[in-house]
């Protein structure tokens, strides 16, 4: 828990101490939404769910979003005739660049993001002297490199998006996901 508590308080950070934006210290839009994680190594579709701060235009066309995802997902095994749920959980602190095809901040979107992921996941250790098995839960963490691609519908005050992204993290546990949500336009 503590780890989620430091997580939340550097993405504070961020936000306010990007130096790419020193001089006006404005965020354009803050946003969230939820979608389908698609965790690989035999895990079943779960849920995921992003909060985002939009920075504006870093570079021309190109913006800069920080963001807080957190994605879950499960599965059942079979433990001496008995069924388990096991899960895997990822909190994924990230940045994220993207460019509009458009010159206006709308319409297809596509870019990229590094990230720092707490990855925790269950898994069952099998007794060596005898027949009993456990279930422990291992934690990890790791860095991220994000391909993504979006649209975005521009309305008055706020805009809606739609966003599929395939992570890649440093000795697996890469994370695939699909998001849908909402952006209020400050």
């Amino acid at each position: 828990m503590r780890k989620i508590y430091l997580s939340a308080i550097l993405t504070v950070f961020i936000i306010l101490s990007n130096p790419l934006y020193a001089k006006s210290n404005l965020i354009k839009s803050l946003g969230g939404g939820g979608g389908v994680c698609l965790a690989q190594g035999g895990w079943e579709p779960g849920f995921s769910v992003i909060i985002n701060a939009n920075m504006g235009e870093a570079i021309k066309y190109i913006y800069f979003s920080p963001y807080l995802q957190y994605s879950r997902a499960g599965k059942s095994e079979e433990v001496n005739g008995k069924s388990e749920n096991l899960a895997t959980q990822y909190l994924i602190l990230g940045a994220k660049m993207v460019g509009f095809i458009n010159t206006k901040p709308q319409g297809f979107y596509l870019g990229g993001a590094v990230s720092y992921n707490l990855i925790s996941f269950d898994d069952i250790q099998w007794g060596q002297l005898s027949q009993s098995t456990i279930i422990v839960n291992n934690s990890t963490t790791k860095m991220g490199f994000t391909g993504i691609a979006g649209y975005l519908f521009m309305l008055r005050n706020l805009s809606i998006f739609i966003e599929a992204d395939y992570m890649l993290t440093v000795g697996g546990y890469n994370n695939p996901s699909l998001h849908t949500g909402i952006n209020f336009n400050l």
